[in-house]
């Protein structure tokens, strides 16, 4: 069941927008395995919803383990952020 509903997850995102230079495989192929082993990859988001607010409880600690990806996170949040700004 658990993949059929991976199946249908991923046909509801077919248009998604993923910015940065990633692929909409390449972020599921990094993510799926990692929310599977956690129990959480369930509903709609997946377990988005679930690991998100863990990693943001963290989120002093995960900066300062991983000061230059969380910059990079950072930067790419916030230019995707101004783009989407109607001027």
């Amino acid at each position: 069941m658990r993949h059929l509903n991976r199946e249908v997850a991923r046909s509801e995102h077919q248009s998604s927008y993923y910015p940065g230079g990633f692929s909409k495989g390449s972020v599921h192929s990094a993510y799926d395995p990692f929310a599977e082993r956690r129990g959480v990859y369930v509903g709609a988001a997946e377990g988005r919803d679930v690991l998100g607010k863990k990693a943001a409880a963290n989120y002093k600690r995960v900066r300062s383990l991983c000061p230059e990806d969380v910059q990079n996170l950072e930067t790419r949040i916030r230019t995707m952020l101004d783009t989407a700004r109607c001027p």
